[in-house]
């Protein structure tokens, strides 16, 4: 298993993406990102985002606002969803695709789409 896992294991998560208003080093950051970060920092109403919904969901909704920081953590933010959605989807199709349902044809069928989607039945 740590073979596997071995790159998210040493991936090093930066104190600033997780609560950027107690990050202190500003001249540890890049300095095309310094004065995005301070003015995040000092913005009242996204400090209010970060508490309400979460490190995670904040950042998607400060985007637009912090487009340069937003490059850097949505690096971080998208490589897990997409990664389980790779080893689901494997894991679907070898399901499909069994002795007992070797006649299927999952590209017509949409059954790989419905397998990954979030719709509860």
């Amino acid at each position: 298993m740590k073979s596997r896992f071995q790159d998210l294991l040493e991936l090093q998560i930066c104190n600033w993406i997780l609560d950027p208003f107690s990050f202190e080093s500003v001249e540890d950051l890049e300095p095309h990102l310094q004065m995005e970060f301070i003015d995040l920092k000092h913005d009242c109403e996204a400090q209010l985002v970060f508490k309400q919904v979460g490190y995670e969901l904040a950042w998607i909704k400060l985007k637009d606002t912090y487009p340069q920081l937003w490059q850097q953590v949505k690096l971080l933010l998208l490589s897990f969803p997409s990664t389980y959605l790779v080893e689901k989807g494997f894991s679907v199709v070898v399901q499909l695709l069994t002795k007992q349902r070797n006649r299927l044809d999952i590209c017509n069928k949409g059954d790989l789409r419905l397998a990954l989607t979030n719709i509860n039945v």
